[in-house]
């Protein structure tokens, strides 16, 4: 995927960048460049831009002894572009700069705290937009080539503009459509359609915790490489009910959806259902398309949150079966 995006410069610019550094440390960061986003999520990729070349100038210079580097200027027309945020206020942008060296303890992404003093001269240099690419297998690379088309979907539902702050519950939760014979599994569960997954336990992958979670609701052992990501979906709900506390409270959730092929069967011999699944008559079976289209249709707000999973499922509904 995706894990980092911005200004990238060739040997030659790289080279100028730190023999511009008076005070180098001993460690060179490892490729010179201006990050716009680390880990950008797919609504945050702007393949119009990439390839472009983009002239820019180094305005200020810092070094505090573990990191040094450039404060940068860019053309107003890019700017909307750069979206790393402050972490203690996200309406925020950092300063935008570049790091060139760092101590053997420090980390390059901590240039951005350095009090940086102006050049006397600006300096102008070219680079290219482009994406770092680090793949599951740890091959990393540089390309100016769009990405998009080849990563996961991604929608977020956030209505109000709503800012995260220690009043919010955060969750991680996996779920995934699972394809048979042209029928697909759908679950019922205190009223609420939802489709097979649940959440994911403290520290776990997102594609160990659906392997894990159809087994437990389906009874079927499905192969991680069988599992293909299709959607990431992130939603901010300020008055969602929270069975734990019997009260609303606002949540933030990130939900990553699977697609899976299957010529098994629900296995009901060998669910691993919860508690509370057990309580509210949890079922999962396997429906026809045009009957899945019925039943995500329908008006489920009588149950517990129910008008939060129906409009999920309609993202759902809209992006992969019509």
């Amino acid at each position: 995927m995706v894990h980092y995006e911005g200004i990238f410069f060739d040997k030659e610019i790289q080279d100028l960048i730190i023999s511009l550094d008076k005070n180098k440390l001993p460690v060179l960061n490892d490729e010179i460049h201006c990050t716009f986003k680390l880990k950008p999520t797919n609504d945050e990729l702007f393949d119009e831009i990439v390839g472009q070349e983009i002239t820019i100038e180094l305005i200020g210079y810092g070094s505090d002894g573990k990191n040094s580097g450039f404060e940068i200027k860019i053309p107003n027309e890019y700017k909307k572009y750069y979206i790393n945020y402050e972490e203690n206020d996200p309406t925020k942008l950092e300063k935008i700069h570049i790091t060139t060296s760092i101590t053997e303890d420090s980390k390059a992404y901590l240039t951005k705290n350095l009090n940086f003093v102006p050049l006397e001269n600006p300096i102008k240099v070219t680079g290219k937009f482009g994406y770092w690419i680090k793949e599951d297998d740890g091959q990393e690379y540089l390309t100016y080539e769009k990405q998009k088309d080849k990563y996961p979907k991604y929608v977020k539902i956030n209505k109000n503009n709503s800012i995260i702050n220690d009043n919010w519950l955060e969750f991680r939760k996996v779920r995934a459509i699972i394809e048979n014979n042209n029928q697909y599994a759908i679950t019922e569960e205190g009223g609420k359609i939802i489709f097979p997954g649940g959440k994911c336990d403290k520290d776990e992958e997102f594609i160990d915790a659906i392997e894990r979670e159809l087994k437990e609701e389906t009874g079927i052992s499905f192969n991680k490489n069988e599992l293909t990501e299709i959607l990431r979906l992130e939603t901010f709900y300020e008055d969602f009910y929270d069975y734990r506390t019997d009260s609303k409270k606002p949540r933030h959730t990130i939900t990553y959806y699977y697609y899976v092929k299957t010529n098994e069967l629900i296995n009901e011999n060998n669910l691993s259902l919860t508690e509370s699944e057990i309580t509210e008559n949890f079922k999962v079976q396997f429906v026809s398309k045009e009957e899945l289209i019925k039943i995500l249709n329908e008006n489920h707000e009588n149950a517990t949150n129910g008008i939060y999973f129906d409009e999920e499922n309609q993202i759902i509904l809209n992006n992969f079966f019509k």
